[in-house]
């Protein structure tokens, strides 16, 4: 007969089950709200990126060039100079150590953080959503409104950026104008917006390649090494979490519709008409420019110089009025 006034107990064995399933539990629920965090945090970087580019945009539409860095060792809470960009069209540099780092190999690049003071925008918007300072690198020659053609008018980005699909390169391009990395989750790298230092440089050898690696802190301008490529993405290891953002310079006219800042440079022309060599000059988008370069001998039934219209990127068009026989 069933005794109504037994009573059970759990045994070892089931109260260890249950701890066990509870702690599987927690375990799973803990590491779901970490990973939403992060990807909220990656949300957040991502948006500022955007809203930077848009500001670097106006600039680059108010002042026919993009802003030189701002020097990247500067505390947000006690330096007037946070966020303002390294002065010196083309050379980004503004004396002693308050001038944006110049890459060792070429001398063409310029690392800093994004100058938020000089672009007019909130000085938080310097840093991503993990605390740190995001890292500007531009090509000095796009920093340069107008001279010999080294300019942003006048010459291509000449940075390179690859991406990677785990260790296998997939893409890659040589003519970015600037970069905007956020050194992620794992912070490896980067620099703290209250700080001046920077933090446990990575093992990773992509994320090496996307930092800072001070060779001169002294000279003028202080020297580094940094970014011979750009990693853009990367799964061939679990380090690996850079935010690359970047932009080459047919990509910002087509953006902020300024393709008409674009020129196409002096060229010379071989083997027109014959096996002469017919010039043009300087011209901007969509103008038709004529050439410098009289027709040759036996071309005088048309003008007496052809012309030729400026296309699109700084790249000559077809002759408009050509030399005729």
């Amino acid at each position: 007969m069933y005794n109504r006034n037994r009573k059970t107990a759990f045994s070892l064995i089931e109260i260890s089950i249950v701890i066990l399933i509870s702690s599987i539990l927690m375990t799973g629920a803990v590491s779901i709200s970490v990973n939403a965090v992060k990807n909220a945090k990656i949300k957040t970087t991502k948006a500022r990126i955007n809203d930077i580019y848009a500001a670097l945009g106006q600039y680059l539409i108010v002042n026919k060039k993009l802003p030189c860095p701002a020097e990247i060792k500067l505390s947000k809470t006690d330096n007037a100079n946070y966020g303002l960009a390294s002065s010196g069209d083309g050379s980004c540099n503004n004396g002693g150590n308050t001038s944006s780092y110049s890459n060792n190999t070429g001398n063409i690049k310029a690392y800093g953080m994004v100058p938020v003071q000089t672009l007019g925008i909130p000085l938080d918007m310097a840093e991503d959503a993990f605390g740190n300072k995001f890292a500007y690198i531009v090509d000095k020659n796009m920093t340069r409104a107008a001279g010999s053609g080294n300019s942003f008018e006048g010459t291509e980005g000449n940075m390179t950026v690859v991406e990677k699909s785990a260790a296998t390169e997939v893409n890659s391009i040589s003519n970015a104008a600037f970069f905007i990395i956020s050194y992620g989750a794992n912070q490896n790298g980067a620099i703290a917006a209250d700080s001046n230092l920077q933090m446990t440089a990575s093992s990773d050898a992509d994320e090496i390649s996307n930092s800072l690696v001070v060779t001169n802190e002294g000279s003028n301008p202080p020297l580094a090494n940094f970014g011979a490529k750009i990693i853009y993405s990367s799964g061939n290891s679990e380090t690996f979490d850079d935010i690359v953002f970047y932009k080459t310079r047919p990509q910002l006219a087509m953006d902020f519709n300024i393709m008409d800042y674009l020129t196409c440079p002096t060229q010379t022309f071989t083997n027109v008409y014959g096996a002469n060599s017919m010039a043009w000059p300087v011209g901007y988008y969509n103008q038709i420019i004529v050439a410098s370069t009289t027709c040759p001998s036996g071309y005088t039934n048309g003008p007496v110089r052809p012309t030729r219209r400026c296309g699109v990127n700084g790249t000559w068009g077809e002759i408009i009025n050509p030399c005729q026989q």
